[in-house]
């Protein structure tokens, strides 16, 4: 599970933190990655991209191990944490600057795959959950090319991380 791919989506990484401290290691079966920060630059900064080169995370995978900054970011992490996943969650906010329903979504593949997606949208939580079609540079994108059932999720965003938006990503994770 993965948040901060933007650095002003704050609800994600503040419901992995607590989450983190509230598990209980041997109630866990099998193994749980959480990254709560995949950006720290532009989480540093409040902004959306980093500030290093000005791209979009969101937007850069599969990345480059030569690439600027962002893309090494996305080659990193790919290479080294999704690509060991067997389920891969991303959660995103609307930003700081807009507020959107909260939503779960999947990219549309072939087989049996889409199906533990569709699955694994609905049991997030929220009341909107749509499939999408493949886009190049996403992390579901990358996902897709090593067949690991994968969705994102949105909350409301604003740069207000109210606690009740963090407490239903919490609770969805």
């Amino acid at each position: 599970v993965c948040a901060c791919i933007h650095g002003d989506e704050y609800e994600g990484p503040r419901a992995l933190q607590e989450l983190a401290r509230a598990l209980e290691p041997e109630e866990l079966q099998g193994t749980l990655v959480l990254a709560p920060v995949v950006n720290e630059g532009a989480m540093y900064a409040g902004k959306r991209c980093h500030p290093g080169d000005g791209k979009d995370l969101a937007r850069t995978f599969p990345g480059r191990a030569d690439g600027s900054v962002t893309e090494r970011i996305a080659f990193t992490f790919r290479t080294r944490l999704l690509a060991g996943a067997d389920y891969f969650v991303d959660l995103h906010s609307a930003s700081s600057e807009f507020r959107i329903r909260p939503l779960a979504g999947y990219q549309m593949r072939e087989g049996a795959v889409q199906e533990v997606q569709r699955r694994m949208a609905i049991a997030f939580g929220v009341d909107f959950v749509w499939g999408t079609p493949g886009l190049p540079g996403r992390t579901l994108s990358s996902a897709g090319e090593m067949n690991i059932p994968a969705i994102y999720v949105e909350m409301p965003g604003e740069g207000r991380c109210r606690p009740e938006d963090v407490a239903f990503v919490r609770r969805g994770v």
